[in-house]
């Protein structure tokens, strides 16, 4: 098996093992398709000293494939199954594990239950997870288009539910990588209307394109202008998937009294407030990681009945020998989203 490795600084390395078999309850998956999501830059950019005991763990976080074997006791999937793979884990022996609410377990934050960290990820030919996290990906959907479900999608699904309790309404995007780009796609079929904020020029146009109002994230009265475009009062909600303090920093002068700012962006350690002004204004202040594992479904039928383009966010698909070089474009943000193909 052969797989691409960050061991730190910016480097990649490339790793060789024997493929490995599935134990019980476990599921190998022949790869189709994998990713460069932003958090994976965040292994890629860190210091060597800090990726020292992951060195060699296999990168990636966004699996799709072919199942072609299955551990004793798993009676789902099958071999020859087109699947995607929920990638946050959990410890397999709690009450959320049982009932697959994998972010709600003690253990998901945990190196082991982490791709990318202690457990191998999705850049190599094979990938071994547990049975509970993988998800049919139906033949109406490409591969490519599974990878984009599989985070960049589904992070923007459930970063649009905690934004909204109502339909309708006003959201504004601050950044607008995947995963912003796919809140815009997903407001703008629920029929908001959408304020899409970023210093980069190509990425406004690409959300100005599919019907977002944009500003430039650069301006120095951007809080400003994008309450000018709701009539002064701010939008209603805030999707941040920057995780830039300088943008916490001004959430929530920019959002609505008694709005929702939701983040999203894993960034640096950081504040959101200034705190009087969250008080005063009665803002909420919301978390959102993934989806859960019971959306994939109404996610699935959501993107039919809307006939959203899943690829409006790729910038390129690619041949998985090219991966080093497109780290390298992912990490100077020269382009979009990057599927990798075996």
């Amino acid at each position: 098996m052969k797989g691409y490795a960050f061991p730190g600084g910016r480097e990649v390395a490339v790793v060789e093992r024997p493929t490995p078999s599935p134990g019980p309850g476990e599921v190998l998956i022949k790869s189709g398709t994998s990713s460069v999501c932003g958090s994976d830059l965040h292994g890629y950019r860190a210091p060597k000293q800090d990726r020292a005991p992951f060195a060699a763990v296999v990168s990636g976080h966004e699996p799709v494939g072919e199942v072609v074997a299955v551990g004793d006791g798993v009676a789902w999937p099958t071999v020859g199954e087109r699947v995607v793979v929920y990638h946050v884990g959990g410890c397999g022996e709690c009450g959320s594990c049982h009932e697959r609410d994998y972010k709600a377990c003690p253990g998901a934050t945990e190196p082991d239950n982490s791709m990318t960290f202690g457990r191998d990820g999705s850049n190599a030919d094979h990938v071994l997870v547990p049975a509970g996290q993988v998800l049919p990906l139906p033949e109406d959907f490409s591969y490519p288009e599974g990878s984009v479900l599989s985070c960049n999608f589904g992070t923007a699904w459930g970063a649009v539910r905690n934004a909204f309790s109502f339909p309708g309404g006003t959201l504004a995007v601050w950044g607008l990588g995947p995963v912003g780009l796919n809140c815009v796609l997903i407001a703008r079929a629920l029929g908001m209307k959408v304020i899409g904020v970023d210093i980069s020029e190509g990425r406004r146009e690409v959300a100005e394109g599919v019907g977002a109002t944009v500003v430039d994230g650069a301006r120095s009265d951007v809080v400003e202008a994008v309450r000018s475009v709701t009539g002064g009062d701010g939008p209603d909600a805030i999707i941040d998937t920057t995780g830039v303090g300088a943008v916490h920093a001004i959430l929530v002068s920019a959002v609505k009294p008694r709005g929702t700012v939701v983040l999203v962006g894993l960034g640096h350690e950081t504040s959101v407030g200034p705190v009087p002004e969250v008080v005063l204004k009665q803002v909420t202040i919301k978390g959102s990681w993934l989806y859960d594992v019971a959306d994939w479904p109404e996610m699935l039928d959501f993107v039919r009945q809307h006939e959203i383009d899943l690829m409006t966010t790729v910038d390129k698909v690619v041949p998985i020998a090219e991966f080093e070089t497109m780290l390298k474009e992912a990490d100077a943000a020269s382009a979009g989203k990057i599927v990798f193909t075996w």
